[in-house]
């Protein structure tokens, strides 16, 4: 899902957005005094999406939109329509910074649905500063997963790869495991830190551990040969489909039919379930909610959403669907005026919010760090196709 330009989007955020985002005094926005909304008008809500340079969150703000139009088809919360303002950031740190501040200035009381190479990293000094709640529809940097008033409801690249280690080692029996990690600015202190969950959990090493690959990689051979020759069954590789189908195609050319390929979230697609299964090789991922090409059961109601605002069916369009929810059930929940600070204290109240399409109860509360989907189904390449391994979710241990 989270496509090769992150690596570059997030080395623009961290080289010129941190500053930014800190939440400095530079606001002019309204401050927190104010707090948006009242028991008066449109009830404001905002998202930040990256639109371009290329198309992440074209399909999420869609889906958010059409949420807050279903309900206020059904007469919106106690007869108050929802507004919902939404915004490029161009994957810029500076326009993110410039978004949230024009929002929160518009009387936005949350934010909802983001799906942002750049916002979480760019805003959350500025959303704690605020008081303002952000339900991450997708979260793709650590920040989305590690600051108090952001919260994800995806479990994100990284619990992807402690989820995608732990499945190989308790379900396919994989004993010797490699892994090559190219991680983005900001992001390998997280992706070993993923990489160590694995290993407290189960007891097992790496036998090749390597996280210094190019993003960007076009040639696996070397790194392939490295992971034969120690006699590993299982290779891990995050990355774009695009890369996913590299390596499986030079594996196929090394001999290697025989080893399970575990990949993230970013390589879950259809392009690459159909260009792969001819190759014959055993691939596996984390979902991060209820597999999006399973059309029954749990994804009947985000289908038939997706269906009325002629939208695509994806994970990232899951993502908004389900933070969009969430906000309703809170703003439903508050007795009296719909503040940033009734949302926010709503939220950090600490209800579980449960949707079948994602597999822990969702809650923020009030810890300085929020990751509560732990949850995954596993999907495998099969006849063209993703199929799903376990029909029912099963939820990481602790630690």
């Amino acid at each position: 899902m989270y496509k090769k330009v992150l690596g570059l989007v997030l080395g623009a955020l961290l080289t010129a957005g941190l500053a930014t985002g800190c939440g400095s005094s530079s606001d002019n926005s309204g401050g927190g005094g104010g707090g948006g909304g009242g028991s008066k008008g449109s009830i404001k809500v905002a998202g930040l999406f990256t639109l371009t340079p290329q198309a992440f969150g074209n399909d999420a703000v869609k889906m958010a939109r059409q949420v807050f139009d279903d309900q206020n088809a059904a007469g919106g919360i106690g007869g108050r329509k929802i507004e919902y303002l939404s915004g490029d950031d161009t994957a810029n740190p500076t326009q993110a910074a410039q978004l949230a501040r024009k929002f929160v200035g518009q009387g936005a009381v949350a934010m909802v649905g983001t799906v942002s190479f750049v916002d979480c990293g760019t805003n959350h000094g500025y959303y704690e500063k605020q008081g303002i709640a952000s339900i991450v529809g997708i979260g793709a940097d650590p920040f989305c997963f590690t600051t108090p008033n952001v919260v994800p409801v995806n479990i994100g690249p990284f619990t992807s790869v402690t989820a995608d280690l732990y499945y190989a080692t308790k379900f396919l029996d994989d004993k010797k495991i490699c892994i090559f990690l190219a991680p983005t600015p900001g992001s390998k202190d997280a992706q070993d830190a993923a990489v160590d969950r694995w290993t407290k959990l189960t007891g097992q090493k790496p036998v090749v551990m390597d996280d210094s690959l190019p993003l960007t990689e076009s040639n696996f051979t070397p790194y392939l040969l490295r992971a034969k020759n120690a006699g590993c069954d299982a290779i891990f590789r995050n990355g774009s489909d695009t890369t996913g189908l590299s390596i499986l195609k030079a594996a196929r050319n090394q001999g290697m039919q025989d080893v399970d390929f575990l990949f993230d979230a970013s390589s879950y697609t259809a392009q690459l379930a159909k260009s792969a299964s001819p190759l014959g090789m055993r691939v596996y991922l984390a979902s991060e909610f209820e597999p999006y090409t399973e059309t029954q059961g749990a994804n009947a109601d985000w289908i038939a959403t997706a269906e009325r605002g002629r939208i695509n069916e994806t994970a990232f369009t899951q993502g908004a669907y389900v933070s969009a929810k969430w906000l309703i059930e809170v703003l439903r929940s508050i007795k009296g005026d719909i503040t940033r600070q009734s949302v926010l204290a709503a939220m950090k109240a600490g209800k579980p919010y449960n949707n079948p399409m994602v597999g822990s109860p969702l809650v923020m509360g009030d810890a300085k760090a929020h990751a509560p989907n732990q949850a995954i189904k596993m999907v495998s390449i099969k006849n063209g196709n993703w199929e799903v391994e376990n029909k029912e979710f099963f939820t990481l241990p602790q630690g």
